[in-house]
């Protein structure tokens, strides 16, 4: 990943990403974190993992000339760069990243309920 500085580009490992760096994409990788299009030439992403969506997504970046037409400039996290190029800017990362609220989501361990309780009693 790189991170530009005053005119500077640098290569930081993908865990060291902050909201606001702005990044190349390329086929191939998996998406670090949760980013817009800024720029890019044929780029699909493969979402399935996440969404469910069983075909490559085509991502447009979002310019004057094609803003009425509704692109999807969105790039997910832990989805992978099927096709193209690009540069794209960070816009959310780690827990806060749709799939990393997911995970979350499945971690979550309920409470017992006062039947399991009962139940739990009655077995031992």
């Amino acid at each position: 990943m790189y991170r530009g500085n005053e005119g500077i580009t640098t290569t930081i490992p993908f865990q060291e990403l902050l909201v606001g760096d702005v990044i190349q994409v390329e086929a191939g990788m998996k998406i670090p974190a949760d980013c817009i299009l800024l720029t890019g030439t044929d780029v699909a992403a493969d979402e399935a993992a996440l969404t469910g969506e069983p075909e490559q997504m085509e991502k447009s970046d979002v310019n004057e000339h094609n803003v009425r037409y509704n692109p999807n400039p969105f790039l997910l996290a832990n989805t992978l760069l099927a096709t193209g190029s690009g540069t794209a800017l960070v816009c959310a990362v780690g827990v806060n990243t749709r799939s990393g609220q997911a995970e979350q989501k499945m971690n979550i361990e309920e409470d017992v309920t006062p039947l399991q309780g009962k139940l739990e009693t009655i077995a031992n």
